[in-house]
């Protein structure tokens, strides 16, 4: 009964914050509305860009030619900032001239048996008088055929001695024939990669959703900031007082925990069901499955209930555990790829994120929008809450408490 009782006046307490927690939610997501939206228009703006126009032509008929001018014509990553033509030398310059095309590349002929034979026929570009900073990328894009052209001769010479020296010189046509073939598809072979580097950017979503899932994510974890101040306004003699009349040291932490879970559990059932009662009332489609996101809501918040009883724990003083409230959510949510997607981090960062708790609820939130189950990520994420409830309920058994109570008397 007692247990009871102390859980009531518990729970009152916290659900006293609830008004609190609605203003810094309004600021916070204040803050996301803004990030959400730049974000949003600055990619909207990256698939406006205003393409100029490349020609490419090619006189040799050779095959490992027609490779290299099919691969660059067709690549995702030059069509980005390119429209890309595929004409004769006569109507590439004249587009050129007459300014419908920033730049001709014309692709001379006998061009890969040049390669062969040692005498390089050069490539002739011919830009248009109305230079811009796209010269900048075709030269970047010249230097980096001729790259790749340079790994494939240097490999075509190692195989004429290779033949010279085993006598067998009737297999080398043959042989060199396919060897340049796989050479210049793997070398000229960029739009495969330029998917994977996309989809890898915003985890197959949309970059809306992406963006709204980390704003969820950020504003969730720094909410426990406010219950931290309430943790810590109870004073150490409480606890010792309460054990005198059966009120165990695990109850307690069970009770601030649960009291957390519940408050914030509430609070998100609020706003959902006021989202729903909004799209209702003007007609506006509302396209969440809500058993999916109050069973998301409940594991997310699970782990937002741990962390800041966690964080009132591991620090003596008020500030320091908000303080790694802030620093865990910022520093977790970027390796994690919840602030700039994984794709542009480097490649330390983003396997390191991997194993982040962080990373796992992003992906269980997003999960509310895109209609899938992760389950991969509930279960890693279900390993984070046991071991974090294991922490909270040792930080906050009898040992620990009498043995921080003695060292802050001395």
């Amino acid at each position: 009964m007692r247990k009871f009782v102390f859980f009531k006046i518990q729970l009152k307490r916290y659900l006293k914050l609830i008004p609190v927690l609605i203003l810094g939610i309004v600021i916070l997501s204040l803050f996301s509305f803004v990030a959400v939206t730049y974000a949003t228009k600055m990619n909207k703006s990256r698939k406006k860009i205003n393409k100029e126009t490349l020609v490419f032509s090619s006189k040799d008929d050779s095959p490992l030619t027609a490779i290299i001018v099919d691969s660059l014509s067709k690549s995702e990553s030059i069509n980005a900032v390119f429209n890309i033509k595929k004409l004769s030398e006569k109507k590439a310059i004249k587009e050129v001239k007459t300014h419908k095309a920033l730049a001709a590349v014309v692709i001379p002929d006998d061009f890969m048996d040049s390669l062969y034979d040692g005498d390089n026929y050069p490539i002739t570009i011919y830009f248009s008088e109305n230079s811009s900073i796209y010269t900048l990328i075709i030269t970047e894009i010249s230097q980096a055929a001729q790259t790749s052209l340079k790994a494939a001769e240097a490999t075509i010479y190692s195989s004429y001695d290779y033949y010279e020296k085993t006598d067998l010189s009737e297999y080398e046509d043959d042989a060199q024939d396919e060897l340049n073939t796989s050479l210049l598809s793997d070398a000229m072979s960029r739009e495969k990669m330029y998917h994977e580097v996309l989809l890898n950017s915003n985890d197959g979503i949309d970059f809306k959703i992406f963006y709204i899932s980390s704003a969820i994510l950020i504003i969730s974890l720094l909410l426990g900031s406010l219950f931290i101040i309430r943790l810590k306004s109870i004073k150490p003699v409480i606890p010792v007082k309460l054990s005198k009349l059966h009120v165990g040291y695990s109850f307690l932490t069970f009770t601030d925990i649960a009291c957390i879970f519940i408050t914030l559990y509430l609070l998100f059932a609020l706003i959902a069901g006021t989202d729903f009662a909004l799209s209702k009332a003007f007609h506006k489609p509302f396209n969440i499955n809500m058993q999916h996101s109050f069973g998301a809501a409940a594991v997310i918040i699970i782990f937002v209930s741990l962390l800041t009883y966690f964080s009132s724990k591991i620090f003596e003083d008020t500030g320091s555990s908000i303080f790694f409230v802030f620093g865990f959510t910022l520093i977790c949510s970027f390796l994690s790829g919840g602030i700039i997607p994984s794709s542009v981090l480097p490649k330390v960062i983003v396997i390191i994120g991997k194993h982040l708790p962080t990373t796992y609820m992003l992906k269980v939130i997003s999960s509310v929008f895109t209609k899938g189950i992760p389950f991969n990520a509930f279960m890693h994420l279900g390993i984070y809450i046991i071991i974090l409830a294991m922490a909270d309920f040792i930080l906050g058994s009898k040992f620990f408490v009498t043995s921080n109570e003695k060292r802050r008397s001395k």
